[in-house]
């Protein structure tokens, strides 16, 4: 039965705390408490209560709902992190690789290396300097591998753009920085141009190759 206007304080149902009389927010970790503009006067419990409990509930859902949505973006952004056999990422590098007509070498132009292959760290910075020791260009571009991840993830792992270099003149260097990929793995590296690579009679690709190996 209705009554007349109260002379006291007035009680508010509040949304936020589904239940009569309380500023306490019990889907707070959902929601935040919203305004006096928001809350409903405690005019008729018989008719307020079935709605409050209404949008409690709907309120309880929707929070659940998204919690729910959250996890599974959760796992499936986990599925997509690839193993790190090592144990160890990122960092700095510094290299140096000379390109020749015949072959490339890591170390600088008068380190007398014969060492065709990189080793670094997977998602770290490396600094790449490219000299041509050679008399015709040559260029530097890395192939991608298979990443192995699950169907809902990028199934090739490849390094940016940064990291090809076009053709070098003979006698120039090149310098590039760029970051690498977080699949470990060995990713071929070779020149494109003309004369420069062959195809061997077990299928390999052979002449100026070599591999940037992640650890």
């Amino acid at each position: 039965m209705a009554t007349g206007p109260a002379t006291g304080p007035r009680k508010y149902f509040s949304v936020d705390g589904c239940q009569s009389g309380s500023g306490q927010a019990e889907l707070r970790a959902f929601f935040v408490t919203p305004s006096d503009t928001c809350r409903i006067p405690a005019r008729s419990t018989a008719l307020y209560f079935p709605v409050m409990s209404y949008l409690c509930k709907t309120v309880l859902v929707l929070g659940l709902l998204a919690a729910s949505a959250c996890s599974s973006k959760s796992d499936d952004n986990d599925s997509c992190n690839p193993d790190d056999a090592d144990g160890v990422v990122g960092g700095f590098s510094t290299v140096k690789l000379s390109v020749s007509d015949t072959a490339f070498a890591v170390g600088g132009v008068d380190s007398n290396s014969t060492e065709p292959n990189i080793a670094v760290q997977n998602s770290s910075v490396v600094k790449l300097t490219v000299t041509n020791t050679g008399t015709t260009p040559h260029s530097f571009k890395v192939a991608c591998i298979p990443s192995d991840l699950p169907a809902a993830c990028e199934q090739m792992s490849c390094f940016p753009g940064a990291a090809n270099i076009p053709a070098i003149a003979p006698g120039d260097s090149v310098t590039v920085t760029f970051a690498t990929p977080a699949v470990e793995g060995a990713y071929q590296f070779s020149s494109d141009e003309d004369g420069d690579t062959s195809i061997g009679g077990e299928g390999n690709e052979t002449g100026l190759v070599g591999e940037f190996v992640l650890m």
